[in-house]
């Protein structure tokens, strides 16, 4: 009993003392929580159902055009939105909204088939709901690329068609009206070296009218992508040895000799006009108009001859109307300069007639062409040497 009361006397006077082990520190007690314990189990917390998202809502015309446009964007084919603020009946802006979409507006006019919608009141408001079906996919639409002006509208379909490419959808503020297929057509036509097979070409515009238009446009080849770029491999082998051959000569004249030495060298060419891609005459003999020209074109290029390429037509005698006159159709040539001045050159007919040198060619001896002659140089022949007036002698 004695030794019980001697140790609880310590330990109050050690307690008040505030010195010893318990110096600055703090006396924390906490649970003990046993790992081997039984716990009840108990249902797991349910996940909080699904709001509905607030409908958007539209005070006056351009926010309902606002909506609508949201929902062609984002493919809605049943979709809802308030109309607010409104007194009387709201038909006639719905209406001209929803035609304006699928008339006027770009994505509207390139996405919509069909669009109609249904009105009720609704707490002093209208809940109108939309209907609508495309004739495009979501992903279509999400593939639309926006530019600005033709100019950069041109760089991406280039670089389309440069990869081979079978479609691109652009939106293009700032649009200039213009003939895209015709100038996608004269880029294919000076870039041989690339453009193998010259492809079918498909544009379309979204609306009819305005500054802000979709482009749509789709190119169709003969071969697949891959065939395409082992074509281009050997066209461009082709293409490096022709202007190897040529690289000593020195005056116009040789330079133009040896290019049609080399090429015709190679091939007893015959016309194919419905399959004469580059790849066709320069690998197999096959050629076209437009091929000749536009190897022509290229390689006077790349040699320091000034060329141009020019479309125009042709009569054909072996093409002719009900009387048995000549039909003229589409044919592609080139105007070079030798020496200073323009000629007309017709690689393909002097290559299919075996003639032995390139003829160069006046307008005046080009009998049988016709062409938009302001768009190209003339061509009169050679150019007179300036003699030097004679000096009377008083």
């Amino acid at each position: 009993m004695r030794k019980r009361v001697l140790t609880a006397a310590l330990l109050a006077a050690f307690l008040l003392s505030g010195c010893g082990l318990l110096r600055d520190s703090y006396l924390s007690v906490s649970e003990h929580n046993d790992p081997y314990a039984y716990s009840e189990q108990t249902e797991p917390p349910t996940e909080p159902e699904p709001t509905e998202p607030a409908l958007q809502s539209a005070s006056n015309y351009y926010a309902i055009k606002s909506i609508l446009r949201s929902f062609v964007v984002d493919g809605v084919e049943h979709g809802s939105f308030l109309l607010e603020d409104y007194s009387g009946d709201p038909d006639e802006e719905l209406q001209e909204a929803f035609d304006s979409i699928k008339t006027e507006d770009p994505i509207g006019a390139y996405a919509v088939d069909y669009m109609e919608y249904g009105h009720t009141e609704q707490d002093g408001n209208w809940l109108v709901t939309v209907d609508a079906v495309y004739r495009r996919s979501a992903s279509e639409i999400e593939a639309i690329q926006s530019v600005r002006g033709n100019d950069r509208a041109m760089e991406l379909i280039q670089q389309t068609i440069d990869q081979f490419g079978t479609a691109v959808t652009l939106q293009i503020s700032g649009y200039q009206e213009a003939d895209l297929a015709g100038q996608i057509r004269r880029y294919c036509l000076e870039h041989p070296n690339v453009v193998v097979e010259m492809p079918t070409i498909s544009a379309s515009l979204y609306p009819e009218q305005g500054n802000v238009r979709v482009v749509e446009l789709h190119f169709s080849y003969r071969s697949d992508r891959e065939s395409l770029r082992t074509m281009q491999s050997e066209v461009d082998s082709v293409l490096a040895s022709a202007e190897r051959y040529v690289h000593y000569a020195t005056d116009d004249r040789t330079k133009l000799g040896l290019l049609y030495t080399y090429l015709t060298s190679r091939f007893p060419y015959a016309e194919d006009p419905e399959n004469g891609s580059v790849y066709r005459l320069l690998c197999e003999g096959f050629g076209s108009s437009e091929s000749f020209a536009a190897v022509t074109a290229y390689l006077c290029g790349r040699i320091g001859l000034e060329c141009q390429i020019v479309e125009g037509t042709r009569y054909d005698p072996a093409q002719t109307d009900e009387e048995g006159l000549p039909l003229a159709t589409d044919y592609v040539w080139n105007v070079v300069q030798i020496d200073g001045a323009y000629y007309h050159v017709d690689l393909q007919a002097c290559a299919l007639e075996r003639a032995e040198e390139c003829r160069l060619l006046t307008d005046a001896e080009m009998d049988g062409y016709e062409w938009e002659r302001e768009n190209y140089p003339v061509c009169a022949g050679p150019i007179p040497e300036e003699t030097e007036p004679e000096t009377q002698t008083p």
